[in-house]
């Protein structure tokens, strides 16, 4: 088949579900299987372009196969380092080298990002993201300077959220500073209603920051409000990120939460 057909093909059964034009769950997983099938079988052809893996690794993130994202982006950005897309997969190596819990990788794509792209406000906040990391070097006035920056940033829509998730993941890092009581004040601020949250994901970044200052109990009382109104996330939930919740994993109440109790 012809090499730019397939990619074609498979981005356009992919966007399908992006853009939510399929949403039952079974046909979601059928077009997710197809558009895999055909955006690798266009990335690994002697022709396959670095869009197709930029492609590939965009489904693979969806599976929450994070490992096959991130090798995926990784190809791409040896194919072809300033191709048009090199910003999100600069923050996709990133995200997905923070998700494998792979410190030396995550700083070395930052810091890549914020070289090339110095106003993608993304390379800041990945700065901030670092420090959140287990062994994490933390320089608490950056981070708070870091949070600033990004307020400023942050389109004046987006700041209700945007503003909340940042001081969340800034009270993470004051909480790996172990500067457990700064952290807590901190999260005192971030709460938020349906107006500003509608799906209560911030619930979800909250716990983890809770996990990193010792409240175990809070974290798991949000961690059940959050997969309750989000079940569709439970499968995901123990393969994105699933170094966040190391502390929790032996606790029976958090197996609960994980199979649906």
């Amino acid at each position: 088949a012809n090499v730019a057909a397939l990619e074609l093909r498979g981005a356009a059964t992919f966007d399908r579900v992006r853009m939510g034009v399929v949403t039952d769950d079974s046909s979601v997983r059928e077009l997710v299987a197809a558009a895999e099938r055909d955006l690798r079988r266009a990335a690994e052809s002697p022709g396959g372009a670095a869009t197709a893996w930029v492609a590939l690794s965009d489904v693979n993130y969806r599976r929450h196969n994070v490992l096959e994202a991130n090798r995926a982006a990784q190809r791409a950005y040896e194919r072809d380092a300033y191709l048009a897309s090199a910003q999100q997969v600069l923050w996709r190596l990133f995200t997905t080298s923070y998700d494998l819990n792979v410190p030396q990788d995550a700083a070395g794509w930052c810091r890549t990002g914020g070289e090339r792209f110095p106003d993608d406000d993304r390379f800041r906040r990945c700065r901030l993201l670092l420090m959140t990391m287990q062994g994490a070097q933390v320089d608490a006035p950056l981070a708070w300077q870091l949070v600033e920056e990004l307020d400023r940033l942050t389109p004046a829509p987006e700041r209700p959220f945007r503003g909340r998730l940042d001081r969340i993941l800034l009270a993470a890092a004051l909480g790996r500073a172990g500067l457990a009581d700064s952290a807590r004040r901190v999260l005192e601020t971030t709460r938020a209603d349906r107006s500003i949250d509608p799906r209560g994901e911030l619930r979800g970044y909250e716990a983890f920051a809770r996990v990193v200052v010792g409240d175990r109990d809070e974290a798991l009382r949000l961690l059940d409000g959050y997969l309750r109104d989000n079940p569709e996330h439970r499968e995901g939930f123990s393969r994105i990120n699933s170094w966040w919740w190391q502390d929790l994993k032996t606790d029976p109440r958090f197996t609960r939460l994980l199979d649906g109790g």
